[in-house]
């Protein structure tokens, strides 16, 4: 399964997108806005800003494991530089994301809305493909 996360309305402080099972539309999704690399300090280049950062494009694995903050089985993904912890989890505004991924059946300017529905079909959808195989995210 390749989840493709599409980052389609980058805001002041959070960028707004859609997730798809291939071409197939699963929900909303919000983000910490995606950082800017500043040519006038290359030594900033690439790090993350805690809470303010969302993650680098890329192709991430991801897998579905227990979070203590949320005390919940998550999706997670893998391997993302100067990231840990990367979660796909509810909650509606950049405030809620820590750099994670939320997920929503609706969108508005501020974020995404209706968030049980979407992770818990989301959920569902991913612990399906793990058992026939591997899950990815492409996020771009």
């Amino acid at each position: 399964m390749e989840l493709i996360l599409r980052r389609d309305w980058p805001l002041l402080d959070r960028t707004i997108g859609r997730l798809y099972d291939g071409e197939e539309w699963l929900c909303y999704t919000c983000e910490d806005v995606v950082r800017k690399d500043d040519p006038s300090t290359p030594e900033d280049e690439g790090k993350k800003v805690w809470g303010k950062t969302a993650i680098p494009t890329g192709v991430y694995d991801v897998t579905l494991t227990y979070s203590p903050k949320f005390k919940a089985i998550l999706p997670e993904l893998h391997k993302v530089p100067n990231f840990t912890g990367i979660r796909i989890h509810k909650g509606n505004t950049e405030d809620d994301t820590h750099g994670c991924i939320l997920v929503g059946q609706t969108k508005d300017v501020s974020g995404v809305y209706d968030c049980k529905p979407a992770l818990d079909a989301l959920i569902t959808r991913i612990k399906i493909a793990l058992w026939k195989g591997n899950v990815t995210i492409k996020v771009g």
